[in-house]
């Protein structure tokens, strides 16, 4: 009994279809008979009988396999035009009784050379064309064969597809049929003869119930706003494929990111500032790689699953094993404090999804789901569905020490005291009340380093006249120093309160000693986990932010003398600032001048054109300088948080440029620049692929100055000697190419630009440009400013009362 199976060719010409008929004619004499009933094949472009030694041994190996085949096969050889045509020849039934197996798709007369995606969209619709028409179909990894001419190939021959073969029209006849002869072998030998293949192919994938039901959770607990990403491995590859595809299709992102590092990056960015749920599946011991941004998505409570595959524990020395003989990657769990399921067998699947999706609704922070390859790769429906609640349990309420509110509301209606209130991640709401409460009761108003933009210089393009600057170990403000300090030390405790909202008063935003802490200052704190408050807070209130806000702002009656006092304070302080250094437009720039520059284009946006961003600022000098000197308008990102890495800020916009609400401006010095990698390819992967797209301005700005300044400042301010060697960032000008280039795919402009000088009308257009990205790289000089609070007392800064005014106005 014979088999019939067909090989597609989709060209405008004959040649490429009649290079196939030569190429497979003769071919195991008995065993394949081939058929070109249909088509042009052979008309005026038919392609001459070759001979070449490797042709021939080719096609003798060809032979030899094909003759060992039990069952002959009738090969048939179609030839379309166009998609028309072959929806022609499926309605006259030229198909009928075929199984189609390869499709030679002819790219090789395009008017230009397609992005991947364009050209499996293509393939797409030629299967679709088939399945219209009921005929039948064994498409494999090894069917899809794209001819591109040697044009396109050579301006881009690094980019390739997984998707489908790619293959260039060679000058040499017996190349082109040498070429066919292997692709239809590949395809004959691991596809059309090979059982486990077609009995995989012909019945179609079943579903993978660990995938299926993760995201059947996500969708109802977000809905579509959660986020996928994943970086494969051989035993996550077809979970990975599942959940992509059913996350596009609710909705949900699915992006790449460099490493898998980048995807926790996005994970902690997102949930910072959409709240967006995550999904990140990885393969064997690949836990290791989220690095310290593991823990800080357990720190700022960001839900979602990690998946991980692993071994059974008693596997004698497992490849790439975490759990075994020798270590077990639980303990490190346990001593994180993050929640995990060990999935160890796909007997016990409904229960462990359970204890999952219970850790997901009664804990913050991620989930993580150790899988071994049974569990990952099981198809076996679940014998009773996966349960879990309709609603999350709602957490415990705190007891609140009434006596201590009642002290905190009589000290900002009564007390001749000037208060700053230090903000944490506010949500958009509290935001709003802290602004409304400040105004009306006179308090001065600061963010966190870690936290920076959650209350800005600006709202809704109105200056905040309560707003003072940043408060942290690094960048403060000289606002914000001399509303704390008299004659370089702090003032009295009994003249001032310091609020912390939101916040732990950990050391990153407390450039103050223990000493200070506990005797030196008046410290007000609201947090909701009583964990939380700190030992010295005079007046610790475990409570929300919100229903402390609620609270005061129901019975705030304020002294009118003490409101005087107080913003007479504040009027005072919160004014223009001019230090010498950002004056002076000097080779190679300090970052004192490039930040007042670009400050002064960024307050004019705001102020005239309704401009908002979101802020990336890197570890780093430059961009705690960035925090310190620019005006913001919305929440933004310091890479300070938690375990301050350096780099997560640069991998987190990687992710961030797709998902953001609005423009997006990253400032990384070379040191992060270089200790992770490049984002330019995930990020063009995922502009051509992930079906998500860029609608706005992303500018990430590079300041080189061959330096971990941050760390040789201190070098140099306590031990008043350079750092040497390894504080060294190598930038060799044989090696870094600064040649500026501009490119457009799918739509979105993207740019290198270099910036050796401040150029006031470029940046300009640079920030306008949209859909965009932007990689500015910009030298500078490292001046050791802003790395102490005490910063503010060096010799550039201070009182010019006469030049103020006229500098700015010059400089403007």
């Amino acid at each position: 009994m014979k088999s019939n199976f067909a090989i597609l060719s989709i060209s405008r010409s004959n040649k490429l279809p009649s290079h196939l008929k030569q190429a497979l004619s003769g071919l195991g004499p008995g065993m394949l008979n081939l058929h070109a009933e249909y088509g042009g094949c052979g008309g005026s472009e038919a392609s001459p009988a070759v001979t070449h030694t490797v042709l021939d041994y080719a096609r003798k190996k060809a032979d030899a396999f094909l003759l060992r085949q039990k069952t002959p096969v009738d090969l048939h050889l179609i030839h379309a035009a166009s998609i028309e045509e072959l929806r022609t020849l499926v309605a006259e039934g030229r198909f009928a009784d075929i199984t189609t197996g390869m499709v030679i798709y002819d790219h090789t007369d395009s008017g230009e050379d397609h992005a991947p995606s364009s050209v499996l969209d293509d393939l797409d619709a030629v299967y679709k064309v088939l399945a219209d028409g009921q005929c039948s179909v064994m498409r494999s990894s090894f069917s899809d064969i794209v001819f591109k001419s040697q044009t396109h190939w050579k301006a881009n021959p690094f980019q390739n597809s997984v998707n489908y073969r790619v293959r260039v029209l060679h000058d040499e006849p017996w190349v082109i049929q040498a070429d066919l002869v292997s692709q239809f072998m590949n395809y004959f030998q691991f596809t059309f003869t090979h059982k486990m293949a077609r009995r995989r192919l012909g019945k179609g994938d079943g579903r993978i119930p660990l995938g299926a039901e993760v995201v059947n959770f996500l969708k109802t607990r977000c809905d579509k706003n959660w986020i996928v990403g994943c970086y494969t491995g051989s035993v996550v590859s077809s979970l990975i494929k599942q959940v992509e595809e059913d996350a596009a299709e609710i909705g949900a992102h699915c992006l790449r990111g460099p490493n898998e590092h980048s995807l926790a990056c996005g994970a902690f960015v997102n949930w910072k500032f959409y709240k967006t749920s995550h999904l990140i599946v990885l393969t064997s011991a690949m836990l290791d790689e989220l690095k310290g941004t593991l823990a800080n998505l357990q720190q700022i409570g960001a839900k979602g699953f990690i998946i991980c595959a692993d071994t059974k524990p008693n596997k004698w020395f497992g490849f790439q094993a975490t759990i075994g003989t020798h270590s077990d990657v639980r303990d490190t769990l346990v001593a994180r404090n993050i929640p995990y399921v060990y999935m160890e067998s796909r007997d016990t699947m409904r229960e462990d999804l359970e204890q999952a999706f219970a850790y997901y609704d009664n804990t913050d922070g991620p989930v993580v789901i150790i899988a071994t390859q049974e569990v990952l790769e099981t198809r076996e429906v679940l014998p009773e569905p996966v349960r879990f609640d309709d609603m999350p349990t709602a957490a415990a309420s705190v007891q609140l020490d009434e006596s201590m509110l009642d002290k905190a509301i009589d000290l900002v209606n009564s007390q001749e005291k000037h208060i700053l209130w230090q903000c944490g991640a506010l949500d958009a709401e509290e935001a709003v009340m802290v602004d409304r409460i400040a105004h009306k009761a006179g308090i001065a108003l600061c963010d966190a380093l870690s936290a920076p933009g959650h209350i800005s210089r600006f709202s809704n393009g109105q200056r905040v006249e309560n707003y003072l600057g940043i408060l942290g170990q690094y960048g403060t403000n000289q606002e914000v120093f001399e509303y704390l300090y008299t004659d370089g030390k702090l003032s009295d405790k009994n003249t001032q309160s310091l609020f912390s909202l939101k916040c732990k008063i950990g050391q990153i935003d407390s450039p103050f000693s223990d000493g200070a802490h506990e005797q030196k200052l008046h410290i007000v704190q609201v947090n909701k986990n009583p964990k939380h408050l700190a030992s010295f807070a005079d007046i610790p209130l475990a409570m929300t932010v919100k229903a402390f806000l609620t609270a005061l702002e129901a019975r705030l009656d304020v002294n009118a003398e003490v409101l005087a006092m107080r913003r007479a304070k504040i009027a005072r302080h919160n004014r223009v600032k001019v230090d010498v250094l950002s004056q002076i437009p000097s080779f190679p720039m300090t970052p004192n001048y490039f930040y007042f520059q670009l400050n002064q284009i960024l307050e004019r946006k705001i102020q005239t054109e309704e401009y908002q961003y979101i802020g990336m600022y890197d570890v780093g000098h430059c961009g705690t300088l960035g925090t310190r000197n620019l005006s913001r308008t919305t929440p933004s990102y310091s890479g300070w948080y938690g375990r301050a890495l350096m780099g997560d800020v640069l991998q987190a916009t990687g992710m961030l440029a797709f998902t953001a609400h609005t423009n997006v401006l990253a400032f990384i010095g070379d040191g992060a620049k270089n200790i992770t990698p490049d984002i330019l390819p995930s990020l063009l992967e995922n502009i051509q692929n992930s079906g998500n797209s860029i609608n706005h301005n992303v500018t990430i700005f590079f300041f080189y100055n061959s330096a971990l300044s941050i760390i040789n400042s201190y070098q140099e301010r306590i031990m008043f000697k350079p750092g040497g060697r390894q504080m060294e960032v190598c930038n060799h000008p044989d090696f870094s190419d600064m040649s500026e280039w501009s490119r457009s795919v799918n739509g979105v402009e993207i740019n290198k630009i270099v910036l050796p000088e401040f150029d006031e009308q470029r940046i300009s257009a640079i920030l306008d440009k949209k859909p965009s990205v932007n990689f500015v790289h910009v030298p500078l000089t490292n001046n050791n400013d802003g790395i102490s609070i005490m910063d503010v007392e060096l010799w550039q800064y201070g009182e010019m009362p006469e030049a103020d005014t006229a500098v700015v106005s010059m400089c403007s």
